[in-house]
């Protein structure tokens, strides 16, 4: 059911943490963790597709931790993300077919691998997260299965969508035996169509 947040987030051995300007990013997923370089925030309604009853065509907020610098300017640019890793997390509030604009507040990670559950009836949080690495070629090293978060939660404990502001809070995410826990302080990416694969051309 939450595949289309998924789309729209990637056009993500041994425990190792890091930490930056108030982000940080502890443990390891598929092997691969990472020093965060840069950390910043969208705040991003989707086109509707094709289902009319599609509750998560509303506002979301995505929350990026990248090993990469300038992560707002790539995406502005539409060129693709290369040779950086990225830890993401969608952010949204659903209540029946309705999505209204997130707020501060807990919001339990679905898991993408499981079932379709039906859309709650009563206004819920929810939260979906992807980690993916790109090469040198622009190119997923995970080809296109990139690992998605199967538990956990995103804790958001401030939030100020303006030029400035910063998205605040923590994230303790399960992608199946890999577990990752953090702080995030992000930036306001004013960007309207976020797509970490771009459209343009990889960069030389």
């Amino acid at each position: 059911m939450a595949r289309s947040i998924l789309v729209a987030i990637l056009f993500l051995t041994c425990a190792c943490g890091s930490s930056t300007g108030g982000t940080s990013f502890n443990g390891s997923i598929a092997g691969n963790s990472f020093s965060p370089k840069d950390a910043i925030f969208i705040s991003f309604t989707p086109q509707a597709n094709d289902s009319s009853n599609d509750f998560l065509s509303g506002p979301q907020l995505y929350i990026l931790i990248s090993d990469g610098a300038n992560l707002c300017d790539v995406l502005k640019s539409s060129q693709p993300v290369k040779s950086a890793t990225v830890f993401a997390g969608a952010l949204f509030t659903v209540n029946g077919q309705t999505s209204v604009v997130p707020a501060p507040g807990t919001y339990p990670v679905i898991d993408l691998s499981a079932s379709s559950s039906p859309a709650p009836t009563t206004q819920a949080n929810r939260a979906i997260s992807v980690f993916t690495k790109f090469d040198s070629q622009c190119n997923s090293i995970f080809q296109g299965q990139s690992p998605t978060g199967t538990a956990g939660k995103f804790e958001l404990t401030s939030l100020s969508v303006k030029a400035g502001g910063h998205a605040v809070g923590q994230f303790d995410v399960n992608f199946k035996a890999d577990h990752v826990i953090g702080d995030f302080s992000a930036s306001y990416c004013d960007v309207s169509a976020p797509s970490l694969t771009g459209t343009g051309s990889c960069p030389k």
